[in-house]
């Protein structure tokens, strides 16, 4: 009780007429003392009415919370020193706590270059992960500070004190040389080690060689590699990669790449070349044989060297250097793709494709027949609008038709903007996909025809033109009859752009 409530109750007692009955007064001081108790009772009430309702939340309840008030590592550019997670630990004590007892809060690194020091930040990061395994981003980009312009020895040396923990990494450089970085690490000792991602904006690095002339590299020694991605290498590649490396994206060099990896590694299952390079005229190989290659993302030109009997998943890009030369004019895709399929008796599952098939004849007649048991997922890539009309038409399920694809369940369209197109054929185009859209919604005919219902549809972003015009024939509307539509986020052209580890790989087991 206050001194105030205490005054008061004493100031009334005074003016109570005096009592000789000790019944009377023993029930008015009941009295008096179930007041005072009613006071007390309600100034808990009272206080508990200030208190936020999130700090009444149970610990586990507050670290689900965190979890989606930080932004994902893939998104999150801030130096350290201005990460989120020191902002929500000033919050409160209750917060405080949640946070520092919570390690895997604290697995996501992200560092950039900042003129403020972070060795300090780095080294209580590292403490509250405890020893869990780490996702290490080491970024910076052309607008952006360098860290050549700031190096702290002390900061990097903490940093290489948790390389044993480290089990993912990714960089991405536009102003230091790469090897200015790998030399504050070394010597790199990466046992936990499972993916690397390195993008550089110089291409001149290169293991070197020992005194003894074997080759060296930074990754070679990571004894549970298995996804690289090493964007900064041309010459001698067999030097990076470890023996348990499973998925590679790389750049072809002449042809080099392809028998290297796929003779050097028989455990691959994903092979991604995101270039092909030829000096001179493409050479030719001996037939390549890959017994367990799951994932493949080519040119159809190399296609036609290899038997890969376990292929679930094939890219195809169009190699426009060497498509109006004169030794390459009479190869057809189709029948390259379609030898490939009978020599290896693969079962595609997946399939992407650009506008170089759909020209062909041989698409229709010989290749999407083959192809229609297995397949379930279709993206397609055009150029132009009216070459593709014939193949999503081929699609569309009817009464007299179950469609040339009637087990497909995943459809992606990666349009072109409408400027850079030459024909701007869309409008004839939307019809034509929304007729097609629909029809493979259409369960009586999915009945009918013993077929598979569309289940997901992707698109670009939603503001791009030509998927303006497509949510206003069937879009909008379809997700009512069970449809997923997809829309992916938009990106400017000059958006700085990670690697996103989390759907990188084709592979679905990486994801």
């Amino acid at each position: 009780m206050s001194d105030s409530d205490a005054y008061i109750l004493q100031a009334i007692r005074k003016e109570l007429p005096s009592l000789t009955d000790d019944l009377c007064i023993h029930e008015q001081e009941s009295e008096v003392d179930s007041l005072e108790h009613q006071v007390q009772a309600f100034e808990a009430t009272f206080h508990r009415t200030l208190a936020a309702p999130i700090h009444k939340l149970p610990q586990e309840l507050l670290v689900v919370i965190f979890r989606f008030c930080i932004p994902p590592d893939n998104d999150d550019l801030a130096p350290l020193c201005s990460n989120v997670r020191w902002v929500l630990l000033r919050v409160c004590r209750s917060w405080k706590y949640a946070l520092e007892e919570t390690p895997a809060l604290w697995t996501n690194i992200v560092i950039s270059p900042d003129v403020r020091p972070m060795t300090r930040a780095l080294e209580l990061y590292l403490s509250f992960s405890s020893q869990c395994p780490l996702w290490i981003t080491i970024c910076e980009y052309e607008d952006g500070p360098a860290f050549r312009d700031n190096w702290c020895t002390a900061f990097w040396e903490v940093l290489r004190s948790a390389m044993y923990r480290w089990q993912r990494l990714r960089m991405h450089f536009e102003l230091t040389p790469i090897d200015d970085i790998i030399m504050r690490l070394i010597p790199l000792e990466l046992p936990m080690l499972e993916e690397v991602y390195i993008q550089s904006g110089g291409r001149d690095v290169d293991p070197g060689e020992l005194a003894s002339g074997e080759e060296r590299s930074w990754f070679r020694d990571a004894p549970r590699l298995e996804c690289a991605h090493l964007s900064f290498i041309e010459k001698r590649s067999y030097a990076w990669y470890p023996q348990s490396v499973t998925h590679i994206l790389t750049a072809q060099m002449n042809g080099d790449m392809l028998a290297w990896a796929l003779l050097s590694f028989p455990d691959l299952l994903e092979l991604t070349f995101d270039q092909e390079m030829y000096t001179g005229s493409i050479p030719t190989f001996e037939p390549i044989h890959h017994d367990n290659l799951k994932y493949l993302r080519c040119s159809g030109l190399t296609l036609r060297y290899m038997t890969l009997p376990a292929l679930e998943s094939l890219t195809i890009v169009d190699f426009e250097d060497y498509l109006d030369m004169k030794e390459h004019l009479d190869i057809s895709w189709a029948d390259t793709m379609t030898a490939l399929i009978h020599r290896s008796k693969c079962r595609l599952t997946d399939l992407h494709i650009v506008d170089c098939l759909f020209q062909e004849k041989r698409t229709y007649t010989e290749l999407l027949p083959l192809l229609a048991p297995t397949l379930v997922s279709l993206e397609l890539a055009p150029s132009q609008y009216s070459h593709t009309e014939e193949l999503v038409r081929s699609l569309t399920r009817t009464e007299s038709s179950s469609g040339s694809l009637p087990y497909l369940e995943n459809l992606e369209i990666i349009s072109y903007p409408l400027e850079e197109q030459e024909d701007h054929g869309s409008d004839s185009f939307v019809d034509v996909l929304a007729t097609a859209l629909i029809s493979l919604r259409n369960e009586v005919l999915a009945n009918k025809w013993h077929a598979s219902l569309l289940k997901k549809a992707t698109f670009a972003h939603r503001n791009d033109p030509f998927v303006v015009k497509m949510r206003m024939a069937c879009l909008d509307s379809l997700p009512s009859r069970g449809l997923d539509v997809l829309y992916t986020p938009y990106s400017a052209p000059d958006e700085r752009v990670l690697a996103n580890w989390h759907n990188f790989w084709a592979d679905p087991s990486k994801r």
